[in-house]
């Protein structure tokens, strides 16, 4: 949140604790080093790149993705643009949605810088259509988990219904046989009253 807000010194000792924590969280250093760039300071930007790459040796692209949108703002195109080809490659080969997009951004700025406006447009196509393709597949997704968790309760309801018709269906008979009995002993109380009053009169 300080980081959209531009309050760089409370999203960096917010960092610094989560990285206290967790020395190997990825999005941390990747803000991190994003906050030290935007604010020059690029000798501290390069030892948390560092860092990234010994506490991430498992996850090299993401790794890369962070290095060359360091060089990017620091303004070596150049060399921001050799790592974010390299990285396209990379990223697809994992299939990560969220570092292809990052990628994608990186090299439409990149690019832009370069005055390079037909890629860089091609870049930000790019990014559009995997943004659409994303936010649709999301949504599907959501509305999937929606109709299963709407049928698991449709489920449950009837089950809970059935019970209670099963219990009160029970009651009714227990009911029923109750007034019977009770029927069937008055009956048979008067019957023998009367026979006992009628001995008492012969």
């Amino acid at each position: 949140i300080y980081h959209k807000l531009g309050r760089y010194n409370e999203a960096l000792a917010d960092l610094k604790r989560i990285l206290i924590l967790d020395p190997a969280q990825f999005n941390a250093y990747r803000f991190r080093v994003e906050i030290l760039s935007l604010t020059g300071r690029f000798e501290e930007a390069e030892r948390d790149i560092q860092l990234l790459f010994k506490n991430n040796r498992g996850e090299i692209h993401r790794s890369q993705v962070v290095r060359g949108n360091y060089y990017a703002d620091k303004g070596e195109y150049q060399k921001a643009l050799e790592l974010a080809l390299e990285c396209e490659i990379l990223t697809k080969k994992q299939n990560e949605n969220e570092l292809i997009q990052q990628n994608y951004n990186s090299l439409r700025k990149i690019y832009h810088a370069l005055n390079n406006n037909n890629l860089a447009y091609l870049y930000a196509s790019k990014l559009i259509v995997l943004k659409d393709s994303f936010f649709e597949k999301t949504n599907i997704k959501d509305i999937n988990e929606l109709q299963t968790k709407y049928e698991s309760e449709k489920k449950e309801q009837e089950i809970t219904l059935l019970q209670i018709e099963r219990k009160s269906s029970s009651q009714k008979s227990k009911s029923e046989r109750n007034i019977r009995n009770l029927i069937i002993g008055s009956i048979s109380l008067i019957a023998f009253l009367i026979a006992l009053f009628a001995a008492l009169l012969f």
